[in-house]
């Protein structure tokens, strides 16, 4: 008992240190760019328009990631407050979830067609680098 009461302070801000971790660790690898916005995705968003507004101020930038920290902290107890309701099987599922990505049929057709001839993709990404560099040339030539 006199271990606690010397390193309570410890102990309490590595277990506060511990969860936010785990919590940052939760986010990092949870699904992103979901069609309907679930799990952390949302508060992602979010985060990503306010510390766009910051304009490169360290303060603004640190209080935006503690607010929406916030913010994730709700999708991690809204899950375990639906498992314990019953309205979902794990703590985990409105969060680690199979993501719906809006696509396209085009999309599916070009990527068959990039599947099926490797060399096409290759060519392709061979003539937007130079695109890109006569580009580049063209800009630096009007700047003059």
């Amino acid at each position: 008992m006199d271990f606690f009461k010397r390193h309570w302070f410890g102990l309490l801000l590595s277990l506060v240190v511990f969860v936010y971790f785990a919590v940052f660790l939760l986010v990092l690898f949870a699904p992103r760019d979901d069609e309907q916005k679930r799990g952390f995705s949302k508060c992602s968003s979010l985060l990503l328009e306010d510390i766009t507004n910051c304009q490169k101020n360290a303060f603004c930038t640190l209080g935006s990631i503690m607010t929406y920290s916030g913010c994730n902290f709700t999708v991690v107890g809204e899950g375990l407050k639906l498992w314990l309701l019953n309205q979902q099987k794990t703590p985990w599922d409105n969060y680690f979830f199979e993501q719906k990505i809006s696509s396209n049929i085009a999309d599916d057709d070009l990527a068959q067609l990039y599947e099926e001839n490797p060399e096409l993709r290759e060519n392709f990404d061979d003539d937007l680098i130079r695109q890109y560099k006569n580009l580049e040339m063209k800009v630096l030539e009007n700047e003059k």
